[in-house]
């Protein structure tokens, strides 16, 4: 027998065998065989099991029933469940098994870029996720089978399953928490008679055997992790804190050992014990950091129902969710989760939007209103005609926004990880020159001495420092309705020195309403005219019209209308033709009041009645919000007429505008601004998204298209303009803590290491040194999370 080269399980010599770099080699059985020889056939995956740390999982040869449960993936029906799916291409989430080590990750990105047809595939090692576009040409049932046939398992990622594994790992946690502190706990007591010299003999003996067997749970419960990530690190050349971590462990626990079996020298259990406890509190109030993004960030997924009854006519049915299609009407009771985006169609009630805008008050709804997947119905029954489910809703949206955010680090992140990485081998190098130094100095004293300055110089503050700031950052953002969707925004957003703005949907609400009335003939009164353009513009489906539905008599009516591409309305009022639109409608050649607004002429007969002005408003919180940021550091870039840009512009206080701009105008004028500060875009609409995508840090309202969303670095969740000095605010208070977090661990390192290296900390008092030290960390970035 020998092993199998790709899983490591016992194999029969020559019954399966591979050549992999013109060497045969052994594998267990057909499934890794075949794994194997693509691999080994393949030059870009041939270097896998070259830099690999970890088997792979046993690769099995797929079945014919397996083959067609993956073949069911192509199906739009259930791809509609998980797929944002586009005209050109597809995205999906999945949660592949298996991936035990970076060469894994390696692995199965390699092969995926082999297809013609993947446009970007990335796998994320901590969180087990692969994000996967392709070409909407390209079956998924093939690149889920290719991952397959490399020994992994991918299935549709569920946010629920991401969060149950969550609260399985603080489980565990638990667990080896509570083991080391018991264990603690009972070695300590051992300790005290030992150190009160009450005892001698077999009695010391029996003793130090005792504390032997409650340690040996604690080494190998709460401790075995660290020994595993130490083995790891060491296998790839990429020295972490478990390193010097399970050094301290394993030889103060070794050395105990020795002392026992001998029945002379000094046994330090209870060291061991207490190093292994405090290191996991600082562990666990890291991981509690991260729970705590989990359980906000979920209200991003609450339970949607399966099933929802559907109308058609006069019949009632029960459907599952994944059967309804755009144009279908449902009936949402109080107190359920609305599973679609749609528009409501008969019935008032209040709706939660807690799962997008964190605000806990309800929103008032009635018929024409808006509602998104994962809001929950409140009050009243509603019927809703359906306009998006599946990966197209909003939900599905912000899922893949999330999931964007957390499968990059930001660069403080990745250079305090590679300064942790040096740091871990400074402290061996000078953990080994204190034993040699003290073992000419006094030889009883030199492994303890080398013990203590190992386990007081573990650079767990410093690998804290940065992660723990950075997620009670954007925990603290999320709560406030702010979500990040890179992992860099926050180190980019403390570089921000102006603000660009879009105008419409941005400073203001994107709502036309008339705001001035200017009429030319006396003989008409306000009122009797504003009943005519209402009338004209009754059942239109434009923003005028919306503008005017609650202005006029409802009871007047225009006849004939007709809608005049470009130019307007023309209909019969009492039985003279009437317009409301561009003079030319009516073959008029006059010049409207000024340029501040959109101004429409009113005509009956050919005659100008009036002059209607319509505007959006500013929104309310624009002024508070633009005066906090600054006005002298605020842009506005808006595709709309200067003059209205300028009318803004002044009642904002902001003196730097530009209005008349193109798409491509803006991406220029961006980029000059850009040369000299770095810019911060605020946008909403379709032609935002380029000059997004170009911004030093960009951002969307949660009221922005799909496509702005997409391209932005934040989305204000509540469509909130004060949200923005929060957010900026956040970020430098975030790097502040940092700063904090890595001159609290520097110091405290530069302190202890001289008082170790001299002799006097002896070990258990370096293991609370340490470990005070991570919880002071995690603790300072914990307190920015709390600050309202």
């Amino acid at each position: 027998m020998s092993q199998c080269v790709h899983c490591g399980e016992p194999a029969e010599a020559g019954r399966f065998p591979v050549t992999l770099d013109q060497k045969v080699q052994d594998a267990c059985c057909p499934g890794c065989q075949a794994a194997a020889s693509l691999i080994g056939d393949s030059s870009d995956l041939s270097n896998y099991y070259r830099f690999r740390d970890k088997f792979s999982p046993r690769a099995t040869t797929l079945t014919a029933k397996q083959i067609s449960a993956i073949a069911r993936y192509d199906q739009d029906e259930i791809q509609s469940d998980f797929v944002d799916i586009g005209e050109q291409q597809r995205h999906a989430t999945f949660l592949v098994d298996g991936i035990s080590c970076a060469a894994c990750v390696w692995l199965i990105e390699k092969r995926l870029q082999q297809f013609d047809g993947v446009m970007d595939v990335q796998v994320n090692l901590s969180t087990q996720r692969m994000q996967l576009t392709w070409r909407s040409e390209q079956p998924l049932s093939q690149l889920l089978r290719a991952v397959f046939e490399l020994g992994y398992t991918a299935r549709p990622y569920r946010h629920s399953e991401a969060q149950a594994q969550l609260e399985r790992t603080h489980r565990q946690y638990l667990i080896r928490l509570g083991v080391s502190a018991i264990g603690m706990m009972q070695v300590m007591m051992n300790a005290v008679v030992l150190y009160s010299g009450g005892i001698a003999g077999a009695d010391k003996s029996f003793v130090n055997w005792a504390s032997l067997v409650l340690t040996i749970p604690v080494i190998i419960i709460s401790a075995g992790p660290f020994f595993t990530n130490a083995w790891r690190g060491i296998r790839t050349r990429k020295l972490g804190m478990d390193v010097p971590v399970s050094l301290a462990i394993g030889l103060a626990f070794g050395a105990s050992i020795w002392a026992t079996f001998k029945g002379s020298g000094e046994t330090y259990y209870e060291s061991v014990a207490m190093f292994t406890c405090f290191l996991l509190i600082g562990r666990y109030l890291e991981f509690r950091a991260r729970l705590a993004f989990g359980e906000s960030g979920n209200v991003l997924d609450p339970s949607l129902p399966e099933a929802i009854v559907r109308i058609q006519g006069d019949n009632r049915e029960e459907v599952l969710v994944k059967q309804l299609r755009q144009g279908d009407l449902i009936s949402i009771p109080a107190g359920q989760t609305i599973p679609v985006d749609g528009r409501i169609i008969e019935g008032s009630s209040e709706v939660d939007q807690a799962s997008f805008t964190g605000e806990s008050i309800p929103v008032a709804v009635e018929p024409g209103s808006k509602v998104a997947a994962g809001t929950i119905n409140r009050a009243q029954h509603l019927l809703i005609e359906v306009e998006h489910t599946g990966a197209d809703t909003q939900l599905s949206l912000l899922h893949r926004l999330v999931d964007q955010a957390s499968s990059n680090r930001p660069h403080i992140a990745q250079v305090a990880d590679k300064v942790a990485s040096y740091f871990v081998v400074v402290v061996l190098v000078v953990c080994s020159i204190t034993a040699v130094a003290w073992y000419f100095i006094d030889p009883s004293h030199a492994f303890w001495v080398a013990l203590s300055v190992l386990v007081v110089t573990c650079p767990c503050a410093l690998g804290l420092a940065t992660p723990t700031a950075l997620t009670a950052a954007t925990t603290r953002l999320r709560r406030k309705a702010i979500l990040l969707t890179k992992g860099t925004t926050l180190e980019a957003l403390e570089s921000v020195s102006c603000i660009a703005f879009d105008k419409t949907g941005t400073l203001t609400d994107g709502q036309l309403s008339l705001t001035d009335i200017s009429i030319i003939d006396p003989a008409y009164n306000e009122q009797t005219l504003t009943n005519m353009a209402a009338a004209i513009e009754r059942g239109q489906s434009h923003p005028i019209a919306e503008a005017l539905a609650d202005k006029g008599n409802p009871n007047q009516h225009c006849e004939d209308i007709e809608l005049k591409a470009g130019l307007g309305l023309t209909a019969y009022w009492q039985g003279e033709p009437i317009t409301f639109g561009k003079p030319a409608l009516a073959g008029l050649s006059i010049d409207s009041p000024d340029d501040s607004a959109s101004w429409h002429l009113l005509t009956l007969a050919g005659n100008p009645l009036a002059w209607f002005a319509f505007d959006d408003n500013l929104r309310p919180e624009a002024k508070q919000a633009v005066a906090t940021l600054g006005s002298d550091r605020c842009f506005i870039l808006s595709g709309d007429q200067s003059k209205r840009v300028a009318k803004i512009a002044n009642e904002l206080g902001i003196t730097q505008f530009y209005g008349d701009l193109t798409p491509q105008d803006k991406i220029a004028k961006l980029r000059e601004l850009s040369q000299a500060q770095a810019v911060m875009m605020v946008g909403d609409g379709l032609n935002d998204a380029p000059v997004l995508a170009s911004a030093h840090v960009s951002v969307a309202m949660s009221n922005a298209v799909d496509l702005a969303k997409q391209q932005s670095d934040v989305v204000l969740l509540q469509a909130n303009l004060n949200q923005l000095p929060e957010l900026l605010t956040t970020a430098k208070r975030c790097k502040r803590t940092i700063k904090q977090n890595l001159t609290i661990s520097l110091v405290y390192n530069l302190l202890a290491l001289p008082a170790a290296v001299a002799g006097l900390v002896p070990p258990w008092l370096a293991a609370i040194g340490m470990s005070l030290s991570s919880v002071v960390v995690v603790s300072n970035a914990m307190r920015m999370r709390r600050k309202a």
